[in-house]
């Protein structure tokens, strides 16, 4: 594979595989690419977990089914994300269904090669532990804002964690909700008319505004609201 390659420029840019130094090029040329249409099953709950999916672009929810029937949205993946890395790194059945919401584009890397760049890698052995960290520190954020914060709250979270990775001096950010009513009721822990209203509540307070692609977000307003230290 060619040092140009699509694979070569994610795993290069990503937070865990970007550690790789030499030997990142070689673990490039054993990636797969893959793609999935919209609606597609990439994996699911207990299967065996013989390979991890950097997403390239895309996006792709991570779920549960409760005994009750009810779909329990994880977290979502998007463009640049890896997911399906837990059962890669301790040998468990996977612990989520994987649904693509979108036409999806993306590379796999199987388990023994993951491995041996672990056995092989020290900065990228601290790259997996730091990232398996933030994101056990946001589930549990997740959680402790489900059961303690508002609707309005932790919408107005939603909104503020999409908007702050385009952030801009000055001035709103426009965003897309790349969710449906129902993903974004599930990822919040609510029920779609309580969403409605919470977002209806943010547009009258000025933090949200409508647009033809989506929102524009007001970011300090969405910080206030959202309970955050930070804008």
């Amino acid at each position: 594979m060619s040092e140009s390659s699509p694979a070569l420029e994610i795993l290069s840019r990503h937070p865990w595989f970007g550690k790789a130094g030499d030997q990142l090029a070689s673990l490039a040329g054993r990636a797969r690419a893959k793609a999935w249409t919209g609606g597609q099953t990439i994996f699911q709950r207990r299967e065996n977990a013989d390979s991890l999916v950097i997403l390239v672009s895309g996006l792709v929810r991570l779920s549960l089914i409760t005994e009750e029937g009810r779909e329990v949205t994880v977290r979502m993946a998007a463009a640049g994300e890896v997911f399906g890395e837990l059962g890669i790194l301790d040998g468990e059945p996977r612990s989520t269904d994987a649904t693509a919401l979108t036409k999806v584009a993306g590379f796999t890397l199987a388990r023994e090669d993951v491995w041996g760049l672990i056995e092989a890698s020290g900065p990228f052995r601290k790259a997996v532990i730091g990232g398996l960290c933030s994101r056990l520190r946001e589930t549990t954020a997740q959680l402790e804002s489900i059961a303690l914060m508002s609707i309005e709250t932790r919408v107005a979270r939603l909104f503020h964690h999409l908007a702050v990775d385009r952030r801009k001096e000055g001035g709103r950010i426009e965003v897309s909700l790349p969710y449906s009513q129902g993903e974004l009721a599930s990822l919040v822990g609510a029920t779609r008319p309580k969403v409605n209203q919470a977002i209806s509540q943010l547009l009258d307070r000025g933090a949200l505004v409508r647009t033809k692609a989506g929102y524009s977000c007001h970011l300090e307003k969405l910080a206030e609201l959202a309970q955050l230290d930070e804008i």
